[in-house]
């Protein structure tokens, strides 16, 4: 997450060229929006004890599991490629091209426009909230309305980065186990989460395994963006060791 942080400053700097990656998580970990504090929203010593862990993200939006599924990051300046110039163009753009790559591994989905006004008062920012999967915003990629990827956005003067969770198993749903809520909540949040995500392994005719579909990503995202996966350099790693301290800190209320 710090290292998305240097790209998208260095790219908005013109320093480092636009970006794509893909990557997993090991141990799995779940991640919290930049405003968002692990005291307020997890059970952490729990988390700990269960062999995962927890980090912060430089983009908003609620905690993710990120746990059998593929996670990408989308970093470039807003004025040389074909997406849009407001966050909202951005968003459909990427959806769509995400959903192209996934129906090389036979998914039939679509997107889902969700709810877009829903943007949470200053004052109800630090409750603690159920997780991003647990509904639709902006535009999404559902299966017979059920999201199946999960994303958000940061923009700068003059570039943005996009990252996200592909989910490929159901593992993201135990997330619900080290959310700061009482215990007799849980079973019924959990079951919600599953009425209203997915899977890649859940959907008939689908191709869930990671080699593939990550082959199907690349394939897409590469010709429509016009950038190749991105190898860090000398200087993004030097300030990602700067950056790591700030995403340590599970108490920092982002300025993102």
């Amino acid at each position: 997450m710090a290292f998305d942080e240097v790209i998208i400053r260095r790219v908005d700097a013109g320093l480092s060229e636009p970006c794509i990656r893909f990557y997993t998580w090991k141990p799995w970990c779940i991640t919290l929006g930049s405003f968002q504090a692990a005291d307020e929203q997890l059970q952490l010593q729990k988390l700990y004890d269960a062999g995962f862990d927890a980090v912060k993200r430089p983009t908003g939006g609620r905690a993710v599991f990120h746990a059998e599924e593929l996670t990408y990051t989308i970093c470039a300046r807003k004025d040389i490629a074909p997406w849009g110039k407001t966050l909202g163009q951005t968003y459909d753009w990427i959806a769509a091209q995400l959903l192209s790559g996934l129906e090389r591994v036979g998914f039939q989905g679509s997107l889902e426009r969700g709810d877009a006004s829903a943007v949470e008062k200053t004052s109800e920012r630090h409750l603690a909230k159920p997780p991003c999967f647990s509904s639709a915003s902006r535009a999404e990629v559902v299966y017979e309305g059920r999201k199946m990827v999960g994303s958000a956005q940061r923009r700068s003067r003059n570039a943005f980065l996009q990252h996200g969770s592909i989910l490929l198993g159901d593992a993201h749903l135990d997330i619900v186990n080290f959310l700061d809520f009482p215990e007799s909540q849980k079973e019924g949040m959990k079951a919600d989460l599953r009425r209203h995500s997915v899977c890649l392994k859940e959907i008939p005719g689908a191709d869930a395994r990671m080699e593939q579909v990550l082959a199907a990503m690349k394939t897409t995202l590469i010709a429509s963006v016009g950038a190749v996966p991105c190898e860090p350099t000398a200087e993004e790693l030097a300030e990602t060791e700067i950056l790591l301290p700030r995403y340590q800190d599970l108490a920092w209320k982002g300025d993102a």
